[in-house]
């Protein structure tokens, strides 16, 4: 098997331990709304996904148009919590330090968010300049327009980038793409259904620590 070129990261739930946080935002703001959902509930049904998307399932699945400042008001609160409590996810930084490859990161959220949650766990070193964010494409995970842009932008070929993701979404967009995807299935989660849905979207590999993706990074026929 040919080897990498580029590490392509995800954010939220990969580089960082941020999944809990935004879900629980977003899950105090939909109660606002009369849509009642626990932190875990909508970690299940939005992990992946952006805002835009948690506005259409409430339209489609409770007939429920949200306001039109919904995502404005998710934003500030996700920061603050960030601010309070962000964790990078275990040994982010220690393999970002020792790649020897090209790295990005390539998400849904915004750069702003990005660089700010990056930022604040000190990740964002080891990935500048290579931000990524499906605001500069046509179309969000689980599109692969990022994962495409994020490739040509660094001029290597979708098939030569190794992309470690979390989430369905982000699995499919990267398979979608032509790359090569590792999973990462920790956390309450990661059930033995969802490590199913991780491979049935395209993952070749399931990885429950940083250090596993090492080993596929340095023997991506094993």
């Amino acid at each position: 098997m040919r080897p990498f070129a580029a590490v392509l990261f995800d954010c939220d739930g990969t580089l960082v331990d941020s999944e809990p946080i935004c879900n629980r935002v977003i899950s105090e703001l939909l109660a606002q709304e009369g849509v009642h959902m626990s932190a875990s509930e909508c970690m299940h049904t939005f992990m992946g996904h952006n805002i835009a998307y948690v506005v259409r399932w409430t339209k489609e699945r409770h007939g429920l148009e949200l306001p039109s400042n919904f995502a404005d008001r998710v934003r500030p609160l996700v920061r603050h919590y960030c601010a309070q409590s962000l964790k990078e996810t275990p040994g982010a930084k220690r393999l970002l330090a020792s790649l020897q490859l090209p790295a990005a990161v390539v998400s849904n959220s915004t750069v702003e968010y990005l660089r700010f949650a990056l930022g604040m766990t000190n990740l964002l070193e080891h990935l500048e300049p290579h931000v990524y964010s499906s605001h500069m494409v046509a179309y969000p995970k689980p599109a692969p327009d990022v994962y495409l842009h994020a490739a040509e932008r660094m001029g290597f070929e979708p098939a030569d980038c190794l992309v470690i993701e979390d989430s369905v979404s982000g699995v499919t967009a990267a398979t979608r793409a032509g790359m090569r995807v590792a999973a990462l299935a920790t956390g309450e989660h990661a059930t033995d259904a969802y490590r199913t849905k991780l491979r049935d979207s395209g993952a070749g590999w399931l990885v429950e620590s940083m250090s596993q993706v090492l080993s596929i990074i340095q023997n991506p026929a094993v």
